[in-house]
């Protein structure tokens, strides 16, 4: 747990992840000041809606709302509503702008539309079949391509919704049961990866192969197709500690969705590295006995490093612990986007197959008419 006076810097830092992250200490922290309680007022005008919405949350926390009591911010036994006024206004706007971030332009571009439709209908409605054929493809677009990309993208919806609505707690407060999040920090040093024996509480690896595939063209003659392909992945499953100045618990991983950002990447594979390969059933050697272009992603959680646990609360032999459904060692914030991207670049690959299959279908019915 960081200092009062380091949580107070982190909340004037230049960058928003910062900010996020000190006020979501703040938010678990036992102790408050008035000087915490005005530089979370404060915070919640930040510019930043996120940091915002934070900040506001943080400001709710029981000990907290008992200092600006005593400050005279509130009056007791009632919410303070110009703390929550940023967090109500972005909690409003968030279901239409976090799902679809340009619902505003496309309204206005629509608007102008309908506008060019009226002024100039007479020119128009000579061009009106084509019109009616666009308007009919983008339908079809709309009705194949939302469920499709709704469907690829459904592990990471899932993903965003349980990290979004699962709030932190700290681990002497955790209930006796059900879905939770912890934030601490990892224990001391218990494994070693199985490559860089570097020491780690938890460790991922990955294994990717540079694959070539020749195949038959229509065109003629063959085509070779070359890419990285995952040809393994295994994660340590031995229990870890972490701990948040309240308490500590441990973590079963087995399960989990894994994101961490603390990996290393080896691509100059030693005689030592691949007889550990080969140990693990990982071929390393082509048929004809030549090297097989591998490269391995070791990613790990260090000991004494900050990690978030999102799982389900498990009695065990008369302690707690927390079977892992998701382990990241980045804010919430930074994971979000990542997986904000994935939709993004999902829906961008399904709407440009939709489309160019669309087209294709429209220009081959219009070929079979003329005929």
């Amino acid at each position: 747990m960081y200092s009062k006076e380091k949580l107070l810097e982190m909340l004037s830092s230049e960058k928003a992840s910062i900010r996020y992250d000190a006020c979501e200490w703040i938010r678990v922290s036992q102790e408050s000041s008035p000087h915490i309680i005005t530089a979370l007022k404060k915070a919640t005008y930040d510019t930043d809606k996120v940091v915002a919405e934070r900040a506001a949350y943080a400001l709710q926390a029981d000990v907290h709302h008992q200092m600006a009591i005593k400050m005279g911010v509130v009056e007791p036994d009632k919410q303070d509503q110009s703390t929550n006024k940023s967090a109500l206004a972005n909690s409003k706007t968030k279901g239409l702008y976090n799902h679809f971030p340009y619902a505003q332009v496309l309204a206005i571009i629509f608007c102008l539309l309908v506008i060019f439709l009226i002024r100039y209908y007479s020119i128009i409605k000579n061009y009106m079949p084509s019109i009616v054929m666009i308007i009919l493809v983008a339908v079809l677009i709309e009705v194949v391509a939302f469920p499709v990309w709704l469907y690829i993208s459904r592990e990471t919806i899932k993903k965003i919704i349980k990290i979004q609505r699962t709030q932190t707690t700290l681990i002497n407060a955790l209930p006796s049961e059900g879905l939770v999040e912890v934030s601490g920090m990892a224990g001391q040093k218990n494994l070693e990866t199985p490559i860089n024996k570097s020491p780690c509480v938890f460790w991922q690896l990955e294994v990717q192969e540079f694959i070539t595939e020749e195949h038959w063209s229509h065109k003629g003659g063959y085509s070779v197709d070359t890419s990285w392909k995952t040809v393994y992945i295994k994660t340590s499953n031995e229990p870890f500690e972490i701990n948040d100045d309240s308490g500590y618990i441990f973590i079963q991983p087995e399960h989990a969705d894994i994101i961490l950002d603390n990996h290393k990447y080896i691509c100059d594979l030693d005689t030592q590295a691949l007889n550990t390969l080969q140990k693990m059933g990982i071929k390393t050697t082509n048929i004809d006995g030549t090297k097989k272009d591998l490269v391995v992603y070791e990613r790990i959680i260090s000991p004494e490093k900050r990690v978030h646990v999102i799982g389900e609360i498990q009695p065990n032999k008369g302690y707690k612990s927390i079977v892992g459904q998701m382990i990241f060692d980045q804010n919430e914030r930074e994971v979000v986007d990542k997986l904000k991207k994935e939709l993004k670049v999902k829906a961008l690959i399904v709407l440009l197959i939709t489309i160019f299959c669309t087209c294709t279908l429209i220009l081959s019915f219009k070929f079979h008419w003329r005929k």
